[in-house]
Formats: C-alpha cells, sequence, structure tokens
C-alpha cells in the first residue's frame, strides 16, 4: 500500500481511500464506497 500512496501524493487534489472489506473488485465488494467517491469527484468538479 505504501507506493499507492506515493502515487496519490504526487497530486495536491488526489485522495486515498482504503475500501476495508473488499478485494480487488471493489464496485461489486462496497459500491457505498464507488458511488461516494464519484460524488465527490463531481461536486469538486462543479465548484471549479
Amino acid at each position: 500500500m505504501r507506493l499507492q500512496r506515493q502515487l496519490a501524493a504526487l497530486s495536491t487534489r488526489s485522495t486515498f481511500i482504503v475500501a476495508q472489506g473488499s478485494g480487488h473488485d471493489v464496485q461489486p465488494d462496497r459500491p457505498e464506497i464507488v458511488i461516494d467517491a464519484i460524488r465527490r469527484t463531481a461536486e469538486e468538479a462543479a465548484n471549479r
């Protein structure tokens, strides 16, 4: 996970989210996390 954190740190506008309880296929394992991340991204884009 260290490399993923380093990658996220390359951008000042990045967000690093750990989807606890999911495997490699986050969308069906934790859809609420994916939906929330998409909503936040859309809101941030709309407010720019």
